[in-house]
C-alpha cells in the first residue's frame, strides 16, 4: 500500500527535533523526561496523533541525536543512558501501536480508502478495540515505569554496562526502521569536541560594568492594564434550531372537516409575569487571596475527532508550531509580593514557573520561589534536587521569572544563557523580567529560533557580552506571541 502524504509529513515534522550539542546532556535528559511526559498526556486524552508525534520525537531524541553528544560516553551519564534505553523500548511498542490506527484515520480524512464491506470495518473496530485493551491492561505498568524516568540516582549493574547499552541502542534504532519512520541512511555527522558550558536553573553572574560593554534597555511596547485583562477564548456560535419545512399534504390523508359548533375553545393559559431574576449577593470584603480560590476556569473546548493536524497560534521563526501557554493576569502582582523584600534591598528575586498540559494548551498553575541566594545583580537557585521532586508529581517546567530591582525590564546575555536551558526542555518555554522601579516595569521573552537559541547556546563566552547576530537574538512576546493572560489560579510555594 502506498505512503500517506498526511503520514509522511506528520513523522518529518515529528522527528525535526532541533538538536544543538551545545545544551548540556543533563539539560537534554530532561527535555526526554518532558516529551514522554507529553506524550503519555496526550495518550490519556485519546489524542492520539500528538501522543505518536511526541513518541515519535522522544525515540528520535535519544536513540539518534544524543549519543552523537560529546558528553554522551562521560561514567557519570550511565544511570541516565540506561533510564532512556528502557523507556525507549516501551515508547517503541506505542509507535508501533498507533502507526496502522492513525493511518487508517488519515485514509477516511482523506476519503483515499472507504471502508464499505462489513469486514474491512469489524478489522478497523477490532483493532482500535485492542489498542485501548493495551492501553487500559499495561497503564499502570507503564506508570510504574515512567514514575521513575528522573531518578538518575538509581544503581544499575555496572558490568558489562557500555556493550549493553549500546547494543540494545543498536536494536531500537533497527525496530524505528522495521516500522518505517526514519531513512537508512543519515545525514547526522559527529560534533567536534567543544567546551560546555553549565546548563542550570537561572544563575545570573553578576552584572560587572567595568567589561566596557554598554547594556542599553530593550524598549517593549508599553503594557497597558487594558492589554493584560482576561483573555476568553472565542466561544462557538450558537446551534440554530432545526429548521421546519413546510410539505403539501396529500388531501386524501387529511381528516374529515368538523363542524365548528361542536369545537370548544381550550382555557387561556394564566398571564406570566416578566420579571428579572434577582441577582445574587454581592461579595463584600474579599482579599485578593480569598477569591482566587474560588476562581475556575474552563480549558477550552476542543473538537474530539483529532484526524486532522493541530493548528498553531503562533510559530517560531523557522515555522514550529508553538502551543497557546495560558498564564495567569495576576502573575506580575503576585510576584512582586513574593519578592518585595528582596526588591527594597536591591536584592534579585527568582521563581520558576510549573504547569500542565491539557487538550494541547499549556496552563501555568504554580509559582515556585526555591531556595536561592541573591545580589543586586545576581540570583542563584542553591538546591535543585527540590524542584525535581516537583517535577516527578508530574508538572512540567514552563519557563521562569526573575526581577531587576535596579535596572530595566530587557534579557541581559546572561538572561539569554540562563534561558536557553528552559528552551531546551520546551520551545513553549517563556522568561518573565519585572522591573518594579522602572517603567515598562513587565515583560515576557523568548528566544528566536533560529538563530537566537542557537546562538547562545553555541556561546562560551561568560560574564556578560554580546552577541552578535544580524538577526535579532530574543523577542518581546508579551503582546504578541503564544502567551494568553487569563483569570485563573495561581499557587505560589516558598521554599525558602
Amino acid at each position: 500500500m502506498a505512503e500517506i502524504p498526511e503520514m509522511q509529513k506528520l513523522v518529518k515534522e515529528a522527528s525535526d527535533i532541533k538538536y544543538i550539542p551545545g545544551a548540556a546532556l543533563k539539560t537534554y535528559f530532561r527535555s526526554a523526561n518532558a516529551l514522554l511526559r507529553q506524550a503519555n498526556r496526550y495518550r490519556e486524552e485519546k489524542d492520539l496523533i500528538n501522543a505518536f508525534k511526541f513518541y515519535v520525537r522522544y525515540a528520535t531524541l535519544t536513540l539518534e541525536k544524543l549519543p552523537l553528544h560529546p558528553e554522551y560516553k562521560k561514567p557519570e551519564h550511565k544511570a541516565g543512558k540506561v533510564e532512556l534505553a528502557k523507556n525507549s523500548k516501551i515508547v517503541l511498542d506505542e509507535i508501533e501501536k498507533l502507526k496502522p490506527i492513525i493511518e487508517e484515520r488519515f485514509r477516511r480524512s482523506a476519503g483515499k480508502e472507504l471502508v464499505t464491506d462489513d469486514v474491512s470495518k469489524e478489522d478497523q473496530k477490532d483493532q482500535t478495540q485492542e489498542y485501548n485493551n493495551d492501553y487500559h491492561n499495561d497503564e499502570n505498568d507503564q506508570n510504574r515505569e515512567y514514575s521513575n524516568q528522573n531518578d538518575y540516582q538509581r544503581s544499575y549493574p555496572s558490568q558489562g554496562y557500555q556493550s549493553q547499552v549500546s547494543e540494545s541502542s543498536l536494536d531500537l534504532v533497527e525496530q524505528l526502521k522495521d516500522i518505517h519512520l526514519y531513512s537508512t541512511s543519515s545525514e547526522i555527522t559527529e560534533p567536534e569536541e567543544q567546551s560546555q558550558q553549565k546548563v542550570h536553573y537561572p544563575n545570573v553572574s553578576e552584572r560587572n560594568q567595568s567589561d566596557g560593554y554598554q547594556y542599553s534597555a530593550h524598549k517593549p511596547r508599553v503594557v497597558s492594564s487594558a492589554a493584560l485583562k482576561s483573555y476568553e477564548a472565542p466561544a462557538l456560535p450558537p446551534q440554530m434550531p432545526p429548521q421546519v419545512l413546510s410539505r403539501q399534504i396529500p388531501s386524501s390523508i387529511m381528516p374529515s372537516p368538523i363542524s365548528s359548533r361542536h369545537i370548544t375553545p381550550p382555557a387561556l393559559p394564566p398571564k406570566v409575569r416578566n420579571e428579572a431574576p434577582k441577582l445574587p449577593p454581592k461579595p463584600n470584603g474579599y482579599s485578593t487571596e480569598e477569591l482566587n480560590k474560588y476562581v475556575n476556569y474552563e480549558h477550552p473546548k476542543v473538537n474530539k475527532d483529532y484526524d486532522l493536524l493541530p493548528e498553531y497560534q503562533a510559530y517560531t521563526e523557522g515555522g514550529e508550531g508553538l502551543r497557546r501557554v495560558y498564564l495567569p493576569d495576576n502573575i506580575y502582582n503576585t510576584f512582586i509580593k513574593v519578592a518585595s523584600k528582596n526588591t527594597e534591598r536591591n536584592l534579585e528575586t527568582c521563581g520558576i514557573l510549573f504547569g500542565s498540559l491539557s487538550h494541547n494548551v499549556f496552563y501555568v498553575t504554580t509559582l515556585i520561589i526555591p531556595k536561592q541566594t541573591a545580589t543586586s545583580d545576581t540570583c542563584e537557585v542553591t538546591n535543585e534536587e527540590d524542584l525535581i521532586e516537583y517535577e516527578e508529581k508530574g508538572l512540567m517546567i514552563l519557563g521562569w521569572i526573575h526581577t531587576h530591582p535596579t535596572q530595566t525590564c530587557f534579557m541581559s546575555s546572561m538572561d539569554l544563557h540562563t534561558h536557553s536551558s528552559f528552551q531546551v526542555i520546551s520551545p513553549e518555554a517563556i522568561a518573565i523580567v519585572c522591573a518594579p522601579k522602572k517603567y515598562p516595569n513587565f515583560g515576557i521573552f523568548r528566544l528566536t529560533n533560529p538563530p537566537g537559541l542557537q546562538k547562545v547556546l553555541e556561546c562560551t563566552l561568560r560574564g556578560f557580552h554580546p552577541h552578535e547576530c544580524d538577526a535579532p537574538i530574543e523577542k518581546d512576546i508579551t503582546e504578541n506571541g503564544h502567551i494568553v493572560m487569563k483569570k485563573m489560579a495561581l499557587e505560589v510555594i516558598d521554599l525558602r
